[in-house]
């Protein structure tokens, strides 16, 4: 269960002269590393910290690159931080839990500060296209035009 998120670091440029014609964007989350927490309130053994580093590339034009931590309730602490130091893993859920959460929020932070670089978004929207008259359809955008 995850307890908390916590932005660390923004870092985020774009490179002008290369920011033409259609741009590649590859958005990653990375769990770098997964350290202990101790909270009086859960007890002993009870949370870790999930440290993360989340980048959206633009090729030559620009990244946003973003860092933090999840706190994520665990129910052995130490079985937790004995997998991530000796397979350099976490199990299945607790990884795709927090992947998915580290997604979710840096994403929105991505789409502002991309807005603010003038570079596009890090991810598709939806488009309303002319459908029937007074119901207009939402359809995905070709993943080739951004």
């Amino acid at each position: 269960m995850i307890l908390g998120f916590n932005l660390q670091s923004i870092e985020a440029h774009v490179d002008e002269q290369n920011l033409t014609g259609n741009l590649d964007v590859n958005s990653t989350p990375n769990i770098e590393d997964v350290v202990e927490k101790k909270f009086d309130f859960l007890g002993e053994n009870k949370a870790v910290g999930v440290k993360f580093s989340f980048k959206s590339s633009y090729g030559k034009a620009g990244d946003i690159i973003l860092k933090g931590e999840v706190i994520y309730k665990v129910d052995d602490a130490k079985k937790t931080l004995r997998m991530w130091k000796d397979e350099g893993k976490l199990n299945e859920e607790m990884s795709l839990t927090v992947l998915n959460f580290v997604l979710g929020k840096c994403m929105a932070k991505a789409v502002d500060l991309a807005d603010t670089l003038r570079l596009p978004p890090p991810m598709q929207f939806p488009r309303v296209v002319k459908g029937e008259p007074h119901q207009p359809k939402v359809v995905e955008m070709d993943k080739k035009k951004r």
